[in-house]
């Protein structure tokens, strides 16, 4: 058994690129900020009904969110191409390079969406759906889809009743020497510390160096630190997380 204490949160971005041709990587229009929802529909389907999507998507995502675009906007289909979000920005950079841009909309987290628009890739985005959403959450180029919350979580089979971690300060014990696994590009952790707990990146440094000096195991991919977590090989993973989707 697997549980789960605290959290630190981080965002998945959403992010709309240039619906026309490129010149020398920049967009040459934008839709106007005035244009209703059945006026972009109606352009959409006279520019040839049909968005291309750049974005690492579920199976199930894949079964329901395309469906339900396509419903909602007869005569526009999904064209949706599927890789992790670091190869999807590579591809996305060299298509820019070769002098077109065939994606429509990019999915990825913040660091990617920041390469794009210092290749000035990126034309604003304005969704009234989005107003409710904290600032943090959104900008005239992009909004979050969705919220990762990095937490720890430990296996209870090896970790007793009332020894468990309260806090990510916690696992600097020496007592977690050789017990801890994490997730070796996580970095949105490390800034969440320093920009929200600490207001400081040296503290936030500090406390990672702590921990590592416990001997963190390192493992790619979040799915594949829990079945380690489930199966003993180490105690705890600092480096977890859930995602919870919001919809704009």
């Amino acid at each position: 058994m697997i549980q789960y204490y605290f959290r630190s949160q981080g965002f998945r971005l959403l992010t709309v690129l240039c619906l026309w041709s490129f010149s020398a990587g920049f967009p040459a229009a934008s839709p106007a900020a005035t244009d209703s929802i059945a006026e972009l529909h109606d352009k959409a389907k006279k520019e040839g009904g049909k968005v291309t999507l750049y974005a690492p998507l579920s199976a199930r995502a894949m079964e329901v969110i395309p469906q339900a675009f396509m419903k909602r906007f007869p005569g526009v289909t999904v064209d949706h191409i599927d890789a992790t979000p670091d190869k999807l920005l590579a591809r996305i950079l060299s298509e820019a390079r070769g002098g077109r841009v065939l994606a429509d909309v990019y999915g990825g987290s913040l660091a990617y969406v920041a390469q794009l628009s210092d290749q000035q890739l990126l034309v604003p985005l304005a969704l009234p759906e989005a107003a409710p959403y904290p600032a943090q959450t959104k900008s005239e180029f992009w909004v979050a889809t969705d919220s990762q919350f990095y937490i720890a979580g430990w296996n209870t089979n090896l970790v007793k009743k009332g020894e468990e971690p309260k806090t990510f300060e916690d696992l600097t014990n020496p007592r977690w020497k050789d017990n801890l696994m994490g997730e070796p590009r996580d970095f949105q952790l490390l800034i969440g510390f320093a920009k929200r707990k600490y207001n400081s990146i040296d503290k936030a440094v500090d406390l990672f160096k702590k921990i590592a000096a416990n001997g963190v195991q390192f493992h790619k991919g979040h799915s594949q630190l829990v079945e380690f977590l489930v199966a003993g090989q180490r105690a705890a993973c600092f480096t977890c997380y859930r995602t919870i989707s919001r919809r704009a």
